[in-house]
C-alpha cells in the first residue's frame, strides 16, 4: 500500500453568474429540468464538476499524462483494462438555501421567414443566476506521486475562482458561469506528527483559511479572443417573457428583474445576418453548411453533431424605462375595431447593454469578417432583434467603431463587401 503523502482540502462557496442547467429527464414542467437532491432542491453532481475541471486542463494545455493521473483513467485494451482512480475527491454541491428556479422557452427560427422551424419548441428550467452552493473538493497525493499535480491541482482552483470554467447545457449560449467565493484552504502533510493528528481529527466546519498558494499557483487560460461591443436602444424592444404575464400580454423578458437580452436570442439575430449577407448578397444557394459550421447544430435524424464556434453571452440591459402600450386591431374594411382584438404589451425603452461575444484565436479570418458585417447590419437596423420588428421594435445602434475589424483573409465575402459597403435591408 502506498504512503499517504499530502493532502489538500478546500472549501468554498460557488456563485452562479449566469443561468444553468445539468439536465435530468423532462416532466410536465420543461422539456430539461435540473438534476435534483433527495428534497427536491436543484444541485450540482460531483461528476459534472470533475468532467468541467477535466476539459478545461485539456484545453488549457496540461500534460495529458498528469490530467489523467490526476482524475484517473480507464484504457481498454483487446483483452485487458487497465484503469486509474482519481486522486482529486469532488463533492456533490448542494444549494445554500431553497431555489427558486426559472423557465426559458426557446425556438429555432426560419431565416427567411422568421416563423418558427417545425418541432423546434422547447423549454428549460434553470437556476438562475446568484444562486449559491456549497462546494467541497480534496486532492490526496502519494509518496512518488509528481509533485507537479498539486500545481495543476491549485491552478484549477485559480481558474474557477477567476470564472473561467463553465459548468452543464448550453455554456456556449451564456449559460453555466461561475466562481468561487469565501475560499478556505488547508494541507496537511503526512511527514508532521502534528498534521497527521490534525487529519484524524479533520473536520469541513473547522477548515483553516490559506489561500496563498493558489493566489501563487500558475494562471490557466484558453487561447481566445474576445468581443466587447457597447450598444444602445434608441427605441423599444420586446423579447417576450411566457413566464411573467401579469396584466399585459406580452412583457420583457428578465431574470433576477433585471431586464436580458438572453445569448440564445442575439444569437439567432446574429445568424439571421449572417444567412442574409450569404444568401442574399453572395448568392450562396445552400447557406446552411455555412451557418451551421459557425454556429454549430444538432441533426437528430443522422445523428451527427457539432458544437459552436462561438461563446455568446447573456446581455444584462442597463436601463429598466418600461410602458404599457395599448393596441387594437382594425377592420381594414370598416374601419372600425375587430372584436376580442385589443392587446397589451410592455416593452423596454432607450436602455443599452454590451454584446459579449468569445471565440479561438484560430477561429478561420472569414467567419471573423462575416461576422465584423453581420455585427454592422444589427447596429445600422437592417436586422432587428426581438419581437414587433415590424412596427419599429429591436433596432440596436453600434457606433461602427466600436466594432473589431480583422484582417482580411483573401475571402470572397471580404471582395463583395468591400465593393459593396451598404446594401439596403433584405426582403
Amino acid at each position: 500500500m502506498k504512503q499517504l503523502n499530502k493532502i489538500i482540502y478546500l472549501k468554498a462557496e460557488l456563485l452562479l453568474t449566469s443561468a444553468l442547467v445539468i439536465g435530468g429527464d423532462s416532466d410536465d414542467t420543461a422539456d430539461l429540468t435540473p438534476l435534483r437532491d433527495y428534497n427536491g432542491n436543484p444541485f450540482i453532481p460531483g461528476t459534472s464538476m470533475a468532467g468541467a475541471l477535466r476539459d478545461f486542463a485539456l484545453k488549457a494545455g496540461l500534460d495529458e499524462k498528469l490530467v489523467n493521473t490526476l482524475f484517473g483513467y480507464t484504457l481498454r485494451a483487446r483483452s485487458s483494462v487497465e484503469s486509474f482512480h482519481s486522486k482529486v475527491v469532488i463533492h456533490d454541491c448542494f444549494a445554500q438555501e431553497n431555489l427558486q428556479t426559472a423557465t426559458r422557452d426557446m425556438v429555432a427560427l426560419d431565416e427567411k421567414t422568421k416563423t418558427a422551424k417545425p418541432h423546434s419548441k422547447f423549454d428549460v428550467e434553470l437556476i438562475p443566476r446568484g444562486a449559491k452552493f456549497d462546494f467541497r473538493i480534496e486532492l490526496i497525493t502519494y509518496k512518488g506521486d509528481d509533485p507537479k499535480l498539486e500545481e495543476c491541482f491549485l491552478s484549477l482552483m485559480k481558474a474557477m475562482s477567476n470564472e473561467k470554467i463553465r459548468l452543464g447545457a448550453k455554456r456556449r449560449r451564456g449559460w453555466g458561469k461561475f466562481r468561487l467565493d469565501k475560499v478556505k484552504c488547508e494541507k496537511l502533510d503526512f511527514l508532521k506528527p502534528e498534521d497527521i493528528k490534525r487529519w484524524m481529527d479533520f473536520s469541513w466546519d473547522t477548515i483553516k483559511t490559506g489561500n496563498g498558494e493558489i493566489a501563487a499557483a500558475p494562471e490557466l487560460s484558453l487561447n481566445k479572443t474576445i468581443w466587447e461591443i457597447p450598444f444602445s436602444i434608441p427605441g423599444a424592444l420586446l423579447i417576450r417573457s411566457y413566464q411573467d404575464f401579469g396584466e399585459d400580454d406580452a412583457v420583457m423578458f428578465k431574470e433576477n428583474d433585471e431586464p436580458m437580452i438572453p445569448a440564445t436570442s442575439f444569437t439567432g439575430c446574429l445568424r439571421k445576418a449572417c444567412f442574409d449577407i450569404v444568401y442574399y448578397d453572395l448568392k450562396l444557394q445552400d447557406p446552411e453548411l455555412v451557418l451551421n459550421h459557425i454556429f454549430g447544430y444538432v441533426n437528430e435524424t443522422e445523428k451527427t453533431s457539432q458544437a459552436s464556434k462561438l461563446f455568446v453571452e447573456d446581455i444584462i440591459l442597463c436601463s429598466k424605462k418600461e410602458a404599457s402600450y395599448t393596441r387594437n386591431k382594425i377592420n381594414r374594411f370598416t374601419g372600425g375595431t375587430e372584436d376580442s382584438a385589443l392587446f397589451t404589451n410592455k416593452p423596454i425603452y432607450n436602455s443599452n447593454g454590451k454584446i459579449e461575444i468569445e471565440f479561438s484565436a484560430e477561429l478561420e479570418p472569414w467567419i471573423q469578417q462575416l461576422l465584423c458585417y453581420a455585427l454592422l447590419d444589427i447596429g445600422q437596423g437592417i436586422v432587428p432583434l426581438g419581437g414587433e420588428t415590424s412596427i419599429g421594435r429591436g433596432i440596436l445602434s453600434i457606433d461602427p467603431k466600436d466594432i473589431p475589424s480583422p484582417e482580411a483573409g483573401g475571402s470572397a465575402l471580404y471582395e463583395y463587401l468591400k465593393n459593396n459597403p451598404k446594401r439596403e435591408a433584405a426582403q
